[in-house]
């Protein structure tokens, strides 16, 4: 097997390939590239967005296999020998043709650290396999290279599941996932949960009961792999797997009911959606002649675009910034000298300041000052707010002072957050799922 470099290079290369992910992946498991270009999260409590590795140099590397597999080998510092990667995360936008990478990074416990940043190296597979020809951005944390594709990257023999495949859009879902040419699409007997439909694709090699599927529903707390199983069944068994796109723990769940065995690939996205990709036979041979069809559209998926209207949030918490000044004492904890030399509130939201509520937040579309006006919403009890059922895109976030709703409430003062008499914040939503956070702080007279 040889390695080519791919840097500004074209790729035709031909053979016979596997699968661009397999089951035994041991790599670290995944995160999502930039929730939002700008987590406008104020610094007291900004940990919600995790460290990303710094990123000083990729290279693109191809397998001498087709369908052509590329590498992303990916090399930079953590800061120090305390930290290591985290997550690696991959997925894309096929209308763009760009593909990403996101190594995020933690600390971890040690009586001696080195205090010099430690170079890495971190080799991360991207998922090719289906893509049209074309020319590809590949995104690693901020730094971008390029490859092309001259003929679509579909097997044109033998595949890992012995058929070629097709590509099919689950735009509802988020997720481009490769089934095998030739099977059928068949009635999914769409189950629901708590009430609410589940999206859900089903293909059978033969029309028949045997199938290979996906079905996805918004999850919540609590949630479990169980919850997607329906009517009476019974699990068998249940493991782990790593699957470099999902960002979470993955399981693999063997299942029987009195009409059939399954095998579910259970995927909870982010807390906020969980994919399903599962075969169901009559019996367990059958099984596991639909398996290599299953491991194909699961480990092989891209995400991207929007599940059905959107489901990207904004959301944040609007508050009263505090400084008190008293009159022959210093200034309270919270208050930052002015360049006059008077005091004002620093910026930092804690929890002991007070909330806004009934301020009116606006959103438009684009960046700051905005385009066009999409939506309003006004804070609650607890001065929080939230836009939700947003597709990918890039937002402004604004409250206006002067308005007339907003003027009652907080009387004379300035913004101190997201930065100093500044009221809106643009924000950009890369991940079909994002969940970004934007803050405002008014210290009031």
């Amino acid at each position: 097997m040889c390695w080519t470099s791919l840097r500004y290079k074209t790729l035709a290369c031909l053979g016979i390939g596997g699968l661009l992910l397999c089951a035994a992946c041991s790599s670290p498991s995944p995160l999502l590239p930039g929730d939002g270009v700008a987590t406008a999260l104020p610094p007291a409590v900004q940990p919600t967005s995790p460290p990303k590795a710094q990123v000083e140099q990729i290279e693109l590397v191809a397998l001498d296999t087709f369908p052509v597999q590329v590498h992303v080998l990916t090399k930079g510092h953590l800061p120090d020998g305390c930290t290591e990667i985290d997550r690696v995360t991959t997925g894309g936008d096929l209308s763009s043709k760009w593909l990403w990478v996101e190594i995020t990074i933690k600390k971890t416990p040690r009586v001696l650290c080195a205090t010099e940043p430690v170079p890495f190296i971190e080799n991360v597979p991207l998922n090719t396999r289906g893509l049209p020809a074309g020319t590809y951005t590949v995104e690693v944390n901020g730094v971008t290279d390029h490859f092309m594709l001259e003929v679509d990257n579909v097997p044109q023999g033998v595949s890992s599941t012995a058929q070629d495949v097709v590509q099919v859009d689950m735009a509802d879902a988020g997720l481009l996932i490769t089934i095998p040419a030739g099977w059928q699409r068949v009635e999914a007997n769409v189950p629901f949960f708590n009430g609410a439909p589940l999206g859900n694709g089903a293909w059978s090699p033969d029309g028949g009961v045997s199938r290979i599927g996906l079905r996805w529903m918004d999850i919540t707390t609590g949630w479990t792999p169980e919850l997607l199983l329906e009517g009476d069944i019974e699990v068998v068994g249940r493991q782990s797997l790593d699957l470099r796109w999902a960002g979470a723990v993955v399981y693999d769940v063997l299942a029987f009911n009195p009409d059939s065995v399954q095998r579910h690939i259970i995927v909870p996205y982010r807390d906020v959606i969980a994919y399903d990709f599962y075969a169901i036979a009559v019996d367990e041979a059958v099984l596991q002649s639909l398996m290599a069809a299953q491991d194909d559209m699961a480990y092989s998926a891209i995400l991207h675009g929007t599940p059905g209207a959107g489901s990207a949030i904004i959301r944040g918490v609007v508050w009263k910034d505090t400084c008190d000044i008293v009159e022959g004492q210093p200034p309270s904890e919270g208050c930052v000298v002015t360049d006059e030399g008077g005091y004002r509130a620093d910026g930092q939201f804690n929890s002991q300041e007070a909330r806004l509520p009934g301020i009116l937040v606006e959103l438009w579309s684009g960046a700051c000052p905005g385009s066009d006006l999409l939506a309003t919403t006004i804070s609650n009890e607890a001065g929080e707010y939230r836009f939700e059922a947003l597709s990918t895109g890039t937002y402004c976030v604004w409250v206006d002072a002067q308005a007339e709703a907003n003027a009652t409430i907080l009387g004379a003062g300035r913004w101190t957050y997201p930065a100093l008499d500044i009221s809106d914040i643009t924000v950009t939503l890369r991940d079909i799922h994002a969940e970004v956070y934007a803050y405002f702080g008014w210290d009031g007279e």
